[in-house]
């Protein structure tokens, strides 16, 4: 194959994207391009006058069925990241793979990220990608697996991870989940909150109460809900409030750190029973979780050695974090969003091929089919890939002083294996090639930014004066039962009272603390187990 020089493709994808982004060629002489790239430069041109854009991009998708390298010209160019804070190691060059080799890995993944950029320019341009990859996430429920050591399914935990109200966090996910019902699949979706015991009883196979009362469309959702009990995707919009609750000892919510890493882990069952009730049996449990949640919700819950570092909880979850300083202010479009067949169409027609267990009700009882299971095979060069990406990863575990980063890194090369799985099994009838691994390594290595991103974010420093503010606060309350901040501010002359009351109302709104008015002042006490979450 002919050679070619960075400069020369560099040159001629500058040419092509702004051809495919509607403005005019330069004209430039096809000899800047080399002789390989500037044999299609002219007939480029020639395809532009005659049809614009859509022309271009048809001309180009012609040339990739005779050399994949033109399908280059066709990747977006990666997102400009403003400059911030990141401290963040170098990938080793042994583990480096080339981000255009995967240009073409995914067309449906492509498409989405540029129609949710559109109806949601506001957002982390990270956000599009990841909630893409929980739509997808979602809907293969436990069906998509790969064989590596142990069968590997496609379960991810992502949280979209900004400041309130600057990063639309919560327009970019509504996008995924508006796409999901629109494609007929809304129903994989578990409740909007749930406590941990509602959950699992939620996953058992049994019918619902009003089922000899369902017919026609009511009665087949019925039947994919029993058929896909065990398995569904859930989105948590304010997740911070739940991890808080979580946190607190004897918390009805506690049960679920632990239920959420069973969830990721995909054993064959999970089973739960206490003493007041029967054992509720989950068959094939599986989750594909995406939340929101903001730097501050996080900050008392990742501190440096914080147990969630060390119990493999953080661990399992995908960060993808805006820098502290991004704000964007583009303009939303004009007109009803309205979700183009182009990605719903492959959504449907992946969910039929992945096939769905029948049903069966005798004597009131639900009998289902086994999950069928879709399984992906992996070339020789993506194994040598994958554990050349493992082998680098732990390098720099073993050369790194932050040690409360271990597990996840450790985690990283699985997690891109799940997202290569997925694009693969979507176009590409399951056979994992170098473009899957190479789209999702690349994936996975803008995680890991995001990663240290977030680590940033909620330690700014090993004791900041607000954090220790926030402790000395939480201290006095506890050690006073239910003080006014008046009774605080005797207590900690240090702090003003506009101090005072700025950290409670923080405490108050992540439900650590709750406010009592008792007519005459507001009173303060540690957050107790029958308290309600706050915004639900």
């Amino acid at each position: 194959m002919t050679t070619t020089t960075p400069e020369q493709f560099s040159a001629l994808y500058t040419e092509a994207q702004r051809m495919l982004r509607g403005g005019s060629p330069n004209g430039a002489h096809p000899e800047i391009f080399g002789e390989y790239w500037g044999s299609i430069v002219e007939p480029m041109y020639s395809e532009w006058q005659q049809g614009g854009t859509i022309a271009v991009k048809r001309y180009i998708q012609t040339l990739i069925t005779y050399d994949k390298r033109y399908a280059g010209l066709l990747a977006a160019p990666p997102a400009a990241e403003p400059v911030d804070s990141l401290d963040m190691p170098a990938l080793p060059e042994s583990a480096h793979i080339d981000e255009a080799i995967g240009a073409d890995a995914c067309q449906w993944l492509d498409d989405y990220i540029t129609f949710s950029r559109r109806w949601s320019p506001r957002s982390y341009d990270g956000f599009h990608e990841a909630v893409a990859i929980w739509v997808l996430s979602t809907i293969a429920a436990r069906r998509v697996v790969t064989h590596l050591g142990k069968p590997q399914y496609t379960p991810l935990f992502i949280a979209l991870a900004g400041r309130s109200s600057i990063h639309a966090k919560t327009t970019c996910a509504d996008i995924g989940v508006s796409l999901l019902r629109d494609a007929g699949l809304g129903w994989l979706l578990a409740d909007d909150s749930s406590t941990p015991q509602k959950f699992i009883q939620d996953r058992t196979i049994r019918l619902p109460d009003d089922y000899k009362h369902l017919s026609g469309e009511s009665l087949a959702e019925a039947h994919l809900k029993i058929a896909f009990a065990g398995q569904c995707g859930w989105w948590y919009d304010e997740f911070g409030m739940l991890l808080h609750s979580m946190a607190r000892q004897g918390s009805v919510m506690a049960d679920w750190s632990g239920l959420l890493r069973r969830f990721d882990d995909c054993a064959p069952t999970y089973s739960h029973g206490t003493i007041g009730r029967k054992t509720d049996k989950i068959i094939a449990p599986y989750l594909a979780l995406l939340a929101s949640l903001t730097p501050a919700d996080l900050r008392p819950l990742m501190r440096r050695g914080a147990a969630g570092w060390s119990d493999g909880f953080w661990s399992r979850w995908i960060f993808v974090t805006p820098p502290a300083d991004e704000v964007r202010t583009d303009r939303f479009p004009a007109g009803e969003r309205i979700m183009p067949v182009n990605l719903i169409r492959p959504l449907r027609q992946w969910h039929n091929r992945l096939g769905v267990p029948s049903v069966r009700v005798e004597d009131d009882t639900p009998q289902v089919e086994p999950l069928p299971r879709h399984v992906c095979d992996t070339t020789p060069d993506v194994i040598e890939a994958y554990y050349r990406y493992d082998d680098a990863l732990h390098e720099l575990i073993v050369q790194s002083q932050r040690e409360d980063l271990d597990s996840t890194y450790a985690r990283f090369p699985i997690k891109a294996l799940r997202v290569a799985a997925l694009l693969a099994s979507l176009e590409n009838n399951g056979v994992i090639e170098l473009r899957h691994w190479a789209r999702a390594q690349h994936i996975a290595e803008r995680w890991r930014a995001s990663l240290h991103r977030i680590y940033a974010q909620t330690n700014i420093s090993d004791a900041t004066p607000q954090r220790d503010n926030e402790d000395d606060v939480l201290r006095t309350i506890e050690r006073l039962g239910n003080p006014s901040r008046r009774d605080l501010k005797t207590r900690l002359p240090h702090l003003s009272h506009d101090e005072i009351q700025s950290i409670l109302d923080n405490l108050v709104r992540l439900n650590m603390v709750v406010a009592l008015n008792t007519g005459k002042t507001v009173r303060y006490r540690i957050s107790a187990d029958d308290d309600p979450v706050a915004g639900k």
